[in-house]
């Protein structure tokens, strides 16, 4: 029975070990998610005012 109850508590420290693990990898995951979007709105927002200075130029080449 000892030995039972010993691989009954290896068993769940082993499990719980792994709940942790896998909660700081999803941890891990959304904060880079969060970087992701931070980055690919920076990149959209570049973009907007690249395409806004390309139209200002061209509305400003049609006037001349």
């Amino acid at each position: 029975m000892e030995k039972e109850n010993q691989l009954y508590i290896e068993e769940f420290d082993s499990w719980l070990k792994e709940q942790f693990l896998a909660l700081e990898c999803n941890k891990r995951e959304a904060e880079l998610k969060r970087k992701m979007a931070e980055l690919i709105e920076k990149q959209y927002e570049l973009a907007r005012e690249r395409i806004n200075l390309a139209v200002d130029e061209l509305n400003e080449w049609a006037k001349s």
